[in-house]
């Protein structure tokens, strides 16, 4: 019976481990996603700032 018991245990810290995972590549995807958009406007800055020097 005590090994039923530290197995169930077990399967608890694991569930309890998946749902961190779950909400730590939750928060990366949407870092990644943030880092992207700044990339983006970053970039679109420098080509409007180019187009301005090149006029």
């Amino acid at each position: 019976m005590q090994d039923i018991l530290a197995h169930l245990e077990r399967l608890r810290d694991v569930a309890e481990c998946e749902r961190i995972l779950v909400k730590k590549c939750e928060l990366f995807d949407r870092l990644a996603a943030h880092l992207t958009q700044l990339a983006c406007e970053v970039e679109q800055a420098i080509l409007e700032k180019g187009k301005k020097v090149g006029e």
